[in-house]
């Protein structure tokens, strides 16, 4: 049970410390790059689906 907690705890420390390093440096975040990617994902797919609805109208 104590070394399960130990581990919770570090792993709450890291996580911690991972969102005061976002804060003070947003361009080294994972979290901003993975965001990043999937907005231009959604854009691209967006954009396919804008680009299809004329035919799918007639």
């Amino acid at each position: 049970m104590a070394r399960c907690l130990k581990v919770m705890a570090a792993f709450i420390f890291m996580f911690f410390c991972d969102t005061i390093n976002n804060l003070y440096h947003p361009e080294q975040s994972d979290y901003m790059k993975m965001a990043e990617v999937m907005g231009r994902y959604a854009d691209l797919f967006q954009r396919q689906e804008s680009a299809q609805e004329p035919h799918l109208k007639m």
